[in-house]
């Protein structure tokens, strides 16, 4: 065979061999818009749909209901009148006429003139209050959970898509290596160095897999659907910039959490108030009907009567105390809740703001400068200016950015999330 031949042949080989790089230069540039966006060309299940599901449950619904029920059950006991006292009395005694006998049914009814119930009634209805905002912010708390774990299920979706697509190059550039050494083109450093990028990518994929599949079960068991429910998932890992830092601070003082404290610290007040009374009397109205009896005649008479409790001790000096100092510790509990929080959001709100801005940025320069260094890499190597091993370089960087990118996305968007919390808002997107 003649040299020309020769190196014709080469050239038509190593063009069969090489043509995968336009797939792949094509699939390429298409990775970050399909990573982002293509969760969306299905109607699948969201955030906000996820977190509807799980506070739909009826487990939910019962512990939250519970609770409030109970306070109710103490607002209703505040609202009830003293029960009336049923007595009955039999007085017999002998007399030279013959014996005499008495009897007498009473109805005693004790009366509030103090106003100490409706303070406690306010009191009650206070504390019902306080067990509504508990309610509130628990299911703000849990709705957090609830993101969190949506957001890491996100995180994991769109790793996942990014390690198959690497690992679908890697075999690809395997496969090329191997037509290569078959034709004397690649070294058998260079092919046994691919072969183990290719084993150590199956490997990670096949760990991202897994993790996807527990947190796949990890959101069915949340929401009681089946898994395949859940997947795949929609939305972006990148939240909205965060809102102004004086709207956030304003949403914090009026949060569930230290509107409870206030409510709790409102009733303790009012019952103090109640106590103070304790030195007017009690006051109960006596309805009695008496009949007596002796030998040859037979009186019926009505009994009214008033009794007072005289409060000469006990003018509950010791419940005020205790309510007083029970208001006291609430209150100055709530103003150092408001004082960390306030302090706390700032910092939550400059971490979500330097986390949203990082993200985006990156997002966009630092992933379109390693797209174009693989581009670059797959061009050189056609062109025999690159080895292999640059190539392989290239594509871990491309991986090592896009892996990089993702952390940044969910520690941006687990921010969010905290803030949204701590100020009131619910979604972000």
């Amino acid at each position: 065979m003649s040299e020309i031949s020769r190196l014709n042949g080469e050239r038509d080989a190593r063009s069969r061999v090489r043509r995968p790089f336009a797939r792949l230069a094509f699939t390429t540039s298409v990775l970050v818009s399909s990573l982002i966006g293509a969760a969306y060309a299905a109607p699948v299940e969201s955030e906000a749909g996820f977190v509807e599901a799980a506070l739909a449950r009826p487990e939910w619904q019962a512990l939250q209901g519970g609770r409030e029920e109970g306070a109710q059950s103490e607002l209703l006991r505040s609202q009830l009148l003293a029960n009336p006292t049923l007595s009955f009395e039999r007085d017999r005694t002998g007399a030279p006429s013959g014996d005499v006998t008495e009897n007498t049914v009473r109805i005693s009814q004790p009366l509030d003139i103090s106003g100490r119930r409706s303070l406690y009634q306010s009191a009650a209805q206070r504390r019902v209050e306080a067990v509504r905002l508990e309610s509130a912010a628990d299911q703000r708390s849990r709705i957090a959970e609830l993101r969190i774990l949506f957001a890491e299920a996100l995180h994991q979706q769109y790793y996942l898509g990014a390690v198959r697509h690497w690992q679908e190059r890697i075999e690809s550039a395997a496969r090329i290596a191997g037509h290569l050494a078959r034709a004397g083109e690649v070294s058998g450093y260079e092919q046994k160095r691919i072969e183990q990028e290719a084993k150590k990518a199956s490997a990670t994929l096949a760990l991202a897999e897994a993790r996807q599949r527990r947190q796949r079960e990890s959101l069915a068991a949340a929401a009681a659907i089946p898994p395949e429910q859940v997947a795949p998932l929609v939305g972006t890992l990148v939240p909205d910039a965060p809102p102004p830092l004086d709207r956030v601070q304003d949403g914090v003082q009026t949060s569930p959490e230290l509107a409870s404290m206030q409510a709790r610290a409102d009733a303790f007040g009012d019952e103090a108030a109640a106590a103070s009374r304790a030195w007017i009397p009690g006051l109960s109205v006596d309805l009695a009907h008496k009949q007596v009896r002796e030998p040859g005649r037979s009186d019926n008479g009505v009994i009214v009567g008033l009794s007072l409790t005289l409060p000469l001790f006990d003018r509950g000096q010791a419940d005020q105390a205790m309510s007083r100092a029970q208001a006291r510790v609430l209150r100055a509990q709530h103003q150092l809740s408001l004082a960390e929080t306030q302090a706390n959001v700032r910092g939550v709100w400059q971490e979500a703001m330097s986390l949203h801005e990082a993200a985006s940025t990156y997002r966009k320069d630092a992933l379109a400068s390693t797209q174009q260094l693989s581009d670059t890499a797959e061009a050189a190597y056609r062109a025999g200016e690159s080895s292999l091993l640059e190539l392989l370089d290239a594509y871990r960087a491309e991986m090592d950015a896009l892996t990089t990118e993702l952390d940044l996305s969910l520690r941006a968007r687990l921010a969010r999330i905290e803030l949204d919390r701590l100020y009131g808002a619910t979604f972000n997107e």
